[in-house]
């Protein structure tokens, strides 16, 4: 069990870290760059990012993970458990698919949100969403491999931050921009960076113009 120590560092930690990561590495435009690369970019333009996040996440969370959980259940009730799977992993596999299921709903939240006010094209809202998926599919093995703790904290915050950005999105996009360049100069990132040409505040309302009123 992690000391209140260890806790509140990596919470801290990752507050500060996950919108620096977000808004300089890019993730919504990454996402498109690789279906790009492999011809899908044309069927990725034709459904919304909310579309493949949730259909990924749920598809996984209750088939995938879900018939493996039931094939567990079913050899242990009639005792043909490999001699090779230990009681310990038994036991990490229905955390992590207990985890998996209570961390699904606040997933599903936070996307509705992003989706009702925020505009398609916006990277961070697409990054935020990516974020979230790829550490849903990554916590059932971080759960197994002994590190579920700090996953669960870095989904966590990240649901936080798009909470956040859903709900105010201008002034959410200056706190993060305000932090991604902290960051960068205390760290002597000067390099030139298409995010940063411009003051935080010239992003956030060249991003969402005043025609989008019913935007926060």
């Amino acid at each position: 069990m992690a000391s209140p120590l260890f806790v509140v560092g990596a919470y801290a930690s990752l507050a500060m870290l996950i919108p620096f990561v977000l808004y300089n590495i890019r993730i919504g435009d990454i996402a498109l760059q690789i279906a790009y690369y492999f011809h899908a970019d044309y069927y990725l333009y034709k459904v919304e990012p909310i579309m493949v996040c949730l259909g990924v996440v749920t598809f996984y969370c209750y088939v995938v993970m879900g018939s493996i959980y039931d094939m567990i259940q079913s050899l242990h009730r009639h005792n043909r458990i490999p001699s090779h799977v230990t009681t310990d992993f038994l036991l990490r596999f229905e955390r992590a698919y207990t985890q998996l299921h209570t961390l699904f709903p606040s997933f599903v939240i936070a996307c509705a949100l992003l989706y009702t006010n925020t505009i398609r094209f916006d990277t961070l809202r697409n990054s935020f969403m990516i974020l979230q998926t790829l550490l849903l599919l990554v916590q059932p093995l971080a759960t197994l491999s002994s590190h579920g703790s700090l996953c669960k904290y870095a989904f966590r915050v990240t649901l936080g931050w798009a909470l956040v950005y859903a709900l105010f999105p201008r002034q959410s996009y200056y706190w993060i921009a305000e932090i991604s360049h902290t960051m960068n100069d205390y760290l002597g990132f000067n390099a030139y960076h298409p995010h940063i040409t411009h003051s935080a505040a010239y992003r956030y309302d060249h991003r969402y113009k005043h025609e989008n009123e019913w935007i926060l």
